[in-house]
């Protein structure tokens, strides 16, 4: 493959995963820095393989927040399809975690606020992430912004990815019900967000195992050490951690919304109620990001992007099946 698609120059390679190359790249008459996803060339005649990608450009060009990654264009050349986005310049938690170790609290709940107001957004339209972790989500100056929906569940997707009794995820975040082969809805970002939140106040996550059926037994029965006792954190930003963390699903805050306005209410509680840039679920509000009408959707779209494992844990990698989940690996 030469180095330009489309109108894009290929500058960089960034990462490739089973499914994708993305690249950093530049529009050939404008210069524009961008991230270009592309579909492999050996999965470009693979009709499920396309079809994965496609849902998913269709599901990000539909989502306009400050704090979810952007999606421009989707089109194709004669190497195949592939997704225009914008390029991010900032680290994702996983790599600030493993630097940085645990964050202060006040940090920690300014980043999962703005998270969950991008969480917030997307349950709003129907969508739930299903992945979400420390490696999805980048700090990008002052912004929090969610990446990776490549194995999101919305009304309008067509959801094949579970097929064949396949769980996609990543343990520990996945919430147990996911693991066990349920779809997984709102509540289930709110989990994961919830330990990914518990790993920046302790510098690590609570459940760890040699199997993913070690990692389920223990969300299910086991109820993870307060934060407070790892770390010095206050007992009301303690209280929302461990009830996002709740084993069954109904006794968690159901939806990012519900999360938001307790952190919001933790914020103004302990006088740190500014935030890193991030906008409320309202719509449409004055701070609601706007695309140009000529960065849509010009043809067909992407597949998920393949990220670090998460850090500290033996944790189940994308694609681990439901038959290892029950009865080890």
């Amino acid at each position: 493959m030469d180095g330009i698609r489309g109108s894009y120059k290929l500058e960089r390679k960034i990462e490739t995963g089973g499914s994708a190359t993305v690249w950093e790249a530049s529009h050939l008459r404008t210069g524009r820095r961008v991230a270009l996803k592309a579909l492999h060339p050996h999965l470009v005649d693979n009709e499920v393989a396309r079809s994965r990608f496609t849902s998913e450009a269709d599901l990000m060009l539909g989502l306009d927040h400050a704090n979810i990654v952007e999606a421009f264009e989707y089109t194709e050349d004669e190497h195949g399809p592939f997704l225009v986005m914008e390029l991010l310049e900032g680290r994702n938690l996983q790599r600030l975690i493993e630097s940085h170790g645990r964050f202060d609290p006040t940090e920690a709940s300014r980043i999962a606020r703005a998270a969950a107001a991008g969480l917030a957004y997307a349950h709003s339209r129907g969508v739930v992430h299903r992945d979400i972790k420390p490696a999805n989500i980048v700090i990008d100056a002052d912004r929090v912004v969610i990446v990776d929906f490549g194995i999101a569940a919305s009304p309008n997707l067509d959801d094949r990815i579970t097929t064949e009794n396949k769980v996609v995820g990543t343990l520990p975040y996945m919430a147990p019900e996911r693991a066990l082969g349920e779809p997984g809805d709102e509540s289930t970002d709110v989990y994961a967000l919830g330990m990914v939140l518990y790993e920046m106040l302790t510098g690590s996550v609570p459940y760890k195992g040699k199997t993913p059926v070690e990692i389920v037994i223990q969300q299910r029965g086991v109820a993870p050490a307060p934060p407070s006792s790892l770390s010095d954190v206050p007992k009301q930003l303690d209280a929302i951690v461990l009830r996002c963390l709740r084993g069954h699903a109904r006794q968690r805050f159901h939806t990012a919304g519900e999360l938001l306005d307790q952190l919001d209410a933790y914020a103004a509680a302990s006088g740190n109620s500014s935030t890193v840039t991030m906008n409320r679920v309202e719509m449409p509000g004055p701070q609601r990001r706007h695309r140009k009408p000529d960065h849509r959707r010009s043809g067909r779209p992407r597949r998920r992007r393949r990220r670090d494992l998460p850090v500290s844990v033996a944790a189940a990698s994308v694609g681990t099946t439901l038959g290892s989940l029950l009865i080890g690996r």
